[in-house]
């Protein structure tokens, strides 16, 4: 018998290597053969993380350097994230609302993209951003509020429930009138455009729901989610995307 597990084992480590044999309580001897779970950070670089940007991570945990801290609400389950449609969602303390460009990226699976709206990523109740499911036509829309209250709009195509899908919107202040996009499964829609700049002040943040009620919640699973100050190109949102994909 002895031979007999000797043998075995060598037939292991000869189909798979090294690294399929535990050691001294670590995974693999080669620890940099360890895949990275797929969660929104994995891509992302410093050049990505302008002004106050965070990053919540399918673990449930922040991206060290985030300015602000998404806490959750109703015990959400994690790796990744998942929310219940009802309960489920986190928020931020009150922060100082982008005063120029910003974009959102994320990578989502709604479990139903016809019942009602489902926010994604919210800022503030009013005059400030939305990113939803927005319960018919099977789309997701982004919109982007100027100082008056003004709304641009842009929706995305018809996109598949219980899938993962990869997220990205933008806002645009570098150019006038300045336009808002939202980019699904790598496909872009620009919506409308504003002239008048941001509101200034600070709010909350949301994931998952429009308030603490919560209202519009999502049901559904996150691979993360990212917030930043800038106007992320369509090449950069693929990019960050992808690492958890």
């Amino acid at each position: 018998m002895k031979r007999f597990a000797a043998i075995a084992a060598f037939a292991v480590l000869f189909a798979f290597g090294a690294e399929a044999w535990p050691r001294f309580g670590k995974w693999r001897a080669n620890e940099s053969s360890v895949v990275k779970p797929k969660s929104i950070e994995n891509n992302i670089i410093s050049a990505d993380q302008v002004g106050n940007w965070w990053a919540l991570k399918a673990d449930g945990t922040m991206l060290a350097g985030s300015a602000l801290t998404m806490a959750a609400q109703g015990s959400p389950g994690v790796s990744p994230i998942t929310l219940n449609g009802s309960t489920q969602y986190y928020s931020s303390g009150s922060v100082a609302f982008p005063t120029a460009s910003y974009s959102i990226a994320t990578v989502v699976n709604v479990t139903s993209l016809a019942s009602a709206q489902q926010i994604v990523a919210e800022f503030s109740v009013v005059n400030k951003f939305l990113l939803r499911a927005q319960g018919s036509g099977s789309a997701f829309n982004f919109t982007a509020y100027d100082s008056g209250g003004n709304a641009a709009v842009a929706t995305s195509g018809a996109e598949t429930a219980g899938i993962w899908l990869a997220i990205c919107a933008t806002w645009d202040s570098t150019t006038n009138p300045s336009i808002a996009t939202i980019r699904v499964a790598n496909v872009t829609t620009s919506g409308g455009s504003l002239t008048t700049g941001t509101q200034a002040g600070s709010a909350a943040q949301f994931v998952g729901a429009y308030n603490a009620t919560p209202a519009q919640p999502l049901a559904g699973q996150l691979r993360g989610i990212f917030f930043t100050e800038k106007k992320l190109s369509d090449a950069d949102c693929d990019r960050i995307t992808s690492g958890a994909m």
